[in-house]
């Protein structure tokens, strides 16, 4: 595996880093609970995802796996903990989540 830097929001740099790869491990994104850092969430977390998600089709990577935060799960699990069967709830936390 290796490590490289770029941002995000750079859809020419992405494209760069993508030739020749055949599996991508996306894990920037943006974590916080304040209701000011509203927009940077949505920015960040949602356009840059889809960013590096239209990157990694163009260059035809395999795979491509991505990392979030618990807060995208929503605020209620069974049993206090969340896994791959837990369903998405619509939590109302004013974070922009």
């Amino acid at each position: 595996m290796e490590i490289i830097s770029g941002s995000i929001m750079d859809v020419t740099c992405l494209d760069l880093l993508m030739e020749g790869v055949s599996i991508v491990y996306h894990a920037d994104g943006l974590e916080s609970l304040a209701i000011s850092n509203k927009q940077k969430l949505y920015t960040k977390n949602v356009d840059g995802t889809a960013n590096v998600v239209n990157a990694a089709l163009t260059a035809g990577v395999a795979k491509l796996i991505c990392f979030s935060s618990i807060y995208s799960l929503g605020d209620k699990a069974e049993n206090g903990e969340f896994n791959e069967k837990t369903r998405w709830s619509n939590m109302k936390l004013a974070s922009g989540y």
